[in-house]
């Protein structure tokens, strides 16, 4: 080990290079086949975003969609595809959705290039898609048939906005999550059951419709059936937190699975956000939640409600879009670490298996600093909370306190989290101490306002609503005018 030099902070040679900051592939989702064997995944490369499949992990991946711009273009965007009995089904920057073999060949459309689609899903007898469409300002939940022989029709409508899509097991209901300007998907929606009416060759319509969870100042979001029928899984915010709620479709009965006081949620600012997922045994749900800084991968047992780490992944400190396999009990997902990029990775039979790499990892995680979580009380005595990077380098050091520089995110519903930052790691190994803030706003008043400054650094006036929840301290804001 070379001998350290006695140098200035913030002039340490560090290892985290200017390409570094803009050289990564952009990971969005994944997804399985109905195999629980070949696995998809969607890669931003640059302005272009492109689904790679892999059968096998022994097997190479293979780029599907060439020449194709996978993009859905609801709202933020997100829900870009997904993929069953051996057919991939996608939204593409035209406006349409396509539909690709797996076994080779071409896209070929299903719809018309018509308004927007997002979150295709297929039904169980792989003879209809359902998803989101967007067309001049007006959202509503359509179908079209899985060979798109048929013109697409509508599902639900008359909510200003729709997201999530899902299949009962044996498509006898729909399940989906709808709300109203002016909510943010984050401050108030609704969890829909709908029962579905079907004809032989017509799509599938709903009969009528039952609101389940969610309400005006209540987020539920991502229903999710149990593969044997029985249970809907979401997530609400009624009880403070955003936690895993049960509703057993026989009885009615509903029941909070997971009252730990921290956050399984995270704002949907886009179609497709996924963080939890049944096993597909239908007795446990494996989820990430925030716990601190980090997002931890772990596991409820449904008969128990007891909830476990996965040893397998504690090394990751950030965890997202879990799936699970739907035969067998292989897991996938994007997972990384603070000094660790972004990788594709899948959990089977107890062994970690690395897909894709967001960067070529050249980087010597040792190299990096590793930060902590730290807290302090505000002057009202409230806590507040943050992650800490120290000056990191094996061949430098300085005397004195070094230089702090603190990141303040931005809003309205950012947060800090203990996953891989170029920019961060550039800093903290040329000497600077970095402090990046989970802050909080002043204690709300009801009906106050606020004047945060946004990442263009213009002031927009917000209300104010919610009190600080979750294991960092958030305020969720909603505008006065039209978003």
């Amino acid at each position: 080990m070379s001998p350290t030099q006695v140098r200035p902070y913030g002039l340490w040679d560090s290892p985290v290079q200017p390409e570094h900051l803009s050289a990564a592939t952009r990971f969005r989702d994944v997804a399985w086949d109905s195999d629980g064997q070949t696995l998809l995944w969607l890669e931003g490369r640059g302005a272009d975003n492109v689904i790679v499949c892999q059968a096998r992990p022994d097997e190479a991946p293979r780029d599907l969609t060439t020449g194709y711009s996978v993009r859905a273009r609801v709202g933020y965007g997100g829900g870009e595809f997904t993929a069953a009995n051996g057919r991939l089904y996608f939204a593409e920057a035209s406006g349409r959705l396509f539909v690709q073999e797996l076994s080779g060949g071409a896209p070929r459309p299903l719809t018309p290039a018509f308004g927007s689609p997002a979150s295709p899903v297929v039904s169980p007898d792989t003879r209809w898609v359902a998803y989101v469409h967007s067309y001049e300002g007006t959202d509503c939940l359509a179908a079209v048939d899985a060979e798109g022989a048929q013109w697409p029709q509508t599902l639900a409508t008359g909510a200003d906005f729709y997201m999530q899509p899902a299949w009962h097991p044996r498509g006898k209901w729909l399940a989906w999550v709808e709300w109203d300007h002016p909510q943010m998907p984050w401050d108030g929606t609704r969890l829909q059951l709908g029962q579905l009416a079907r004809s032989r060759g017509r799509p599938p319509a709903v009969e009528r419709t039952l609101t389940l969870a969610g309400g005006p100042d209540t987020c539920a979001v991502q229903p999710t059936f149990s593969p044997d029928g029985r249970l809907l899984a979401y997530l609400s915010d009624e009880g403070g937190w955003s936690q895993l709620w049960l509703h057993d479709l026989d009885s009615g009965e509903r029941r909070c699975l997971c009252e730990d006081e921290a956050d399984i949620g995270v704002p949907a600012w886009v179609q497709g956000v996924r963080v939890f997922a049944f096993g597909s045994d239908s007795r446990r749900i494996y989820f990430a939640r925030t716990e601190g800084g980090p997002r931890r991968a772990r596991v409820v047992d449904l008969d128990s409600g007891a909830v476990e780490p996965l040893p397998e992944l504690e090394h990751l400190s950030q965890v997202e879009q879990i799936t699970a396999a739907p035969r067998g009990t292989a897991l996938a997902f994007i997972g990384g670490s603070s000094q660790c990029p972004p990788r594709v990775m899948s959990l089977r039979r107890g062994r970690p298996y690395v897909h894709a790499r967001a960067t070529g990892e050249t980087i010597d995680a040792d190299l990096l600093a590793a930060p902590r979580t730290v807290a302090w009380q505000a002057d009202d005595g409230t806590t507040v909370q943050g992650l800490y990077y120290p000056p990191t380098s094996r061949t430098c050091r300085a005397e004195g306190p070094p230089p702090l520089l603190v990141d303040v995110h931005g809003g309205p519903t950012g947060q800090v989290r203990a996953s891989f930052d170029a920019e961060t790691q550039h800093l903290a190994t040329r000497g600077y101490a970095v402090l990046a803030v989970n802050y909080r706003a002043a204690r709300a008043v009801a009906a106050s306002t606020w004047r945060p400054c946004g990442a263009s650094g213009a002031c927009t006036r917000w209300r104010m609503r919610s009190v600080e929840r979750g294991t960092w301290w958030r305020r969720v804001w909603r505008t006065e005018s039209a978003w």
